[in-house]
């Protein structure tokens, strides 16, 4: 839960206790009316704001500017009526309770989304890990080739890396700012990433566990000029692959799982 969420939280229930209240206060007259207006403006304030900023831009059909229509009009009976201004805060304050479940739900399948794709970054060498141990224990006569290959794909793209060094997203844009790059300008640094390896603060939920992991491999020393191509994706191709060739299938759908939220990861957290 954010802080937006929290503070319309409170707003609604301090609505709803004072809204309580007032049913069993004995006020009467103009009095009754300025009190309920408290309610109304604590739980309705933003709605009213947005439903003003709608007739100004000529949104006739505004969600905010008829939610406020519904709930004025309802204030207005209230007043030439029987007083009761229960309703109109009632409609106010159900309609913020749902949107606050909605911007909760929202933000919560954000996190689990994040998580999952700092999950699949996170699981690159485990992978690599179960790939060999399952030849090591099951299919020991092809072990040593399996292994040949794994290992002799990283040195490979280190070699790339060095003939051919490109710096991925988390790295550039913190050289030569955000604001250049929404321009469309994309400045030559040179050898800027021979001395200096800052980088963006990788996007997602900074509570989560694989987040923290994800930013633990990074600060252990991750490589600027590394983004392509992506060892990440090219050796745990290597290693579906090998895991295919053994036909067993469950291994390979778990490790295909993964696999997938590794490939996106890749782009997500700015990577490649």
């Amino acid at each position: 839960m954010n802080q937006k969420q929290k503070k319309n939280l409170v707003r609604i229930i301090v609505a709803a206790v004072l809204m309580i209240a007032l049913a069993y206060a004995p006020l009467a007259g103009l009095p009754r009316f300025l009190a309920y207006l408290v309610p109304y403006f604590i739980i309705g304030y933003d709605i009213l704001y947005k439903a003003g900023k709608g007739l100004r831009n000529r949104r006739a059909f505004d969600e905010s500017l008829l939610m406020a229509i519904a709930t004025l009009g309802a204030m207005a009976l209230a007043v030439y009526e029987d007083g009761d201004y229960t309703e109109a805060i009632a409609v106010m304050l159900f309609y913020q309770v749902g949107e606050w479940f909605q911007a909760y739900a929202v933000g919560r399948s954000r996190r689990d989304i994040s998580e999952l794709m700092d999950m699949g970054y996170a699981l690159y060498f485990p992978i690599i890990a179960m790939t060999l141990l399952y030849y090591f224990f099951y299919r020991y006569e092809e072990f040593t080739r399996v292994a040949y290959v794994v290992v002799g794909s990283f040195f490979i793209y280190y070699i790339i890396y060095d003939l051919l060094p490109v710096t991925g997203p988390m790295f550039y844009y913190k050289a030569v700012g955000v604001d250049q790059i929404a321009k469309g300008v994309f400045p030559n640094v040179g050898d800027y990433f021979l001395t200096h390896r800052d980088m963006l603060t990788s996007p997602g939920y900074q509570d989560g566990f694989f987040y923290h992991l994800v930013e633990a491999a990074h600060n252990a020393g991750e490589r600027p000029t590394a983004a392509f191509p992506s060892s990440h994706v090219g050796i745990s191709t290597i290693c579906m692959l090998a895991i295919w060739h053994t036909r067993n299938w469950k291994l390979f759908a778990f490790t295909g799982i993964i696999y997938v939220f590794l490939c996106m990861a890749t782009v997500y957290i700015q990577a490649h």
